[in-house]
């Protein structure tokens, strides 16, 4: 995960990261004042079950924060503008996300990136 972040510390901008306790269900909201580091945050915020297996951070073990609330946009507050990215829209849709009156921008694939995924998303190639 080292070399796809490219960072070992986190950004002094906010940045959160949404994770999820494997054991206990609770919510983590990971960010720089923490004790995971960067790599291991985004690790821990992207392990889903059955393709990755949990992260441990403390002893912990951590899985996906989509498993928290889907895109994770209650973490945007009260954004003017919020990007959300939604790899997987062809395949379930979007959540509807509003920016409580400002902007939202979705990232969602065209039909080339639907052919470079490939039939699962979540294999390697």
């Amino acid at each position: 995960m080292r070399y796809l972040v490219g960072a070992e510390e986190w950004p002094y901008r906010p940045l959160l990261i949404p994770a999820v306790d494997a054991e206990t269900g609770e919510a983590v909201i990971w960010d720089r004042h923490g004790s995971a580091s960067l790599p291991e945050a985004v690790a821990a915020g992207i392990a889903f079950p059955a393709t990755a297996p949990p992260i441990t951070i403390d002893g912990r073990r951590y899985i996906d924060g989509a498993l928290r609330a889907g895109a994770n946009v209650d973490l945007a507050g009260d954004a003017r503008v919020l990007i959300v990215a939604e790899p997987m829209a062809h395949m379930f849709g979007t959540d509807g996300v509003t920016a409580g009156g400002g902007v939202v921008v979705r990232l969602v694939p065209d039909a080339e990136a639907i052919e470079a995924f490939g039939p699962d998303i979540t294999e390697f190639r």
